[in-house]
């Protein structure tokens, strides 16, 4: 009798898995696997986002700044008008900042079109900008939002610049 036991085990093979450990083992993997994916989506999804929100503040500040100082450092403020200043500089030339097809454009010169170089980049457009004179005070209001894409993002900046040339 003892002997048939023995012979018992020894036929049994224990070596791999059972059904149900190996559906566990998957449903875990699985788990673990769609948590991970999960993961990378949000930090690739965020990272666009940080990326367009840097662009747009980016592109914002330097076109204020451009702005600004151009205005601060002109001879006179020749016109002002909601969407287009023109100035002179110190060597008499007319200088106009304006908004056409989403771009603010630089020239000089008093004609805004197509032609003029643009100080937006490619991937941002200027959504609003509007020029207000108080006395010798010019204000800017500025909004830069993305160009293209599913991630909308925009910033509004104001500024308020008196010229130099007036201060004396």
């Amino acid at each position: 009798m003892n002997l048939l036991r023995i012979n018992k085990f020894k036929f049994k093979n224990n070596k791999g898995f059972t059904l149900i450990e190996l559906l566990i083992y998957m449903s875990i993997s699985t788990i673990i696997v769609a948590v991970l994916t999960s993961f990378i989506v949000d930090v690739s999804r965020n990272a666009a986002k940080t990326k367009i929100t840097k662009e747009v503040q980016q592109n914002a500040r330097i076109l204020l700044s451009r702005m600004t100082q151009e205005i601060r450092n002109a001879k006179t403020v020749e016109s002002v008008a909601p969407q287009q200043i023109t100035i002179k500089n110190y060597s008499n030339q007319e200088i106009t900042f304006c908004l056409f097809e989403n771009k603010l454009r630089y020239f000089v010169g008093t004609v805004c079109d197509a032609t003029t170089n643009s100080l937006s980049g490619d991937n941002v457009a200027v959504t609003n900008l509007i020029f207000g004179q108080n006395t010798d005070t010019i204000s800017i209001n500025l909004t830069v939002g993305q160009n293209s894409g599913s991630i909308n993002k925009s910033v509004t900046l104001s500024s308020a610049v008196v010229p130099r040339s007036s201060l004396y």
